[in-house]
């Protein structure tokens, strides 16, 4: 969980920073990450949920884990009304809509890499699951190498934080 947390977070951050002209600052990317994997836990299992011939059910349980996620989104974006000003005052983007995003970009796969297989160990793992987790690490690694070299080719922000 810490390394899924770490990971994910890191990631996130490091996707917000690239997106945005702003400094940003706070935990909402990984915690918008773990709301995703969430949803990845669900696509994970899905052949577990029900029984075969009832797809209602895991359809209806996904739109629900999806309106988690909205209701996630609100939650995390009201926490930072109070601080609208201070944000504004030292160029911080809160709440990091960017880092939103950066979050479910990175806690969909990566839920699916640290998953652990229904029997118990890879060699058991199902063909699905197999596939799930290449996958996940495969846009991972794309995303992250893509998004590292963005980030290291880009500028600083243009927003500094400064005395007056």
């Amino acid at each position: 969980m810490a390394m899924f947390w770490f990971a994910s977070g890191i990631s996130s951050s490091l996707f917000a920073a690239t997106v945005t002209d702003k400094y940003a600052a706070g935990a909402e990317p990984a915690q918008f990450a773990l709301m995703t994997a969430l949803v990845g836990m669900y696509i994970y299992y899905w052949n577990r949920i029900g029984s075969d011939d009832d797809w209602c059910c895991r359809v209806c349980g996904l739109f629900m884990m999806i309106f988690l996620l909205v209701i996630g989104i609100f939650f995390l974006t009201s926490f930072a009304a109070p601080y609208k000003n201070y944000a504004k005052l030292y160029s911080i983007a809160y709440p990091d809509t960017s880092g939103f995003i950066g979050g479910f970009l990175f806690g969909l796969p990566l839920s699916w890499v640290f998953m652990r297989p229904t029997g118990g160990s890879m060699k058991q793992a199902t063909g699905r699951e197999k596939c799930l987790l290449l996958v996940g690490l495969i846009w991972s690694v794309i995303l992250f190498i893509i998004i590292a070299s963005a980030f290291s080719l880009g500028d600083a922000p243009k927003d500094y934080w400064h005395f007056e």
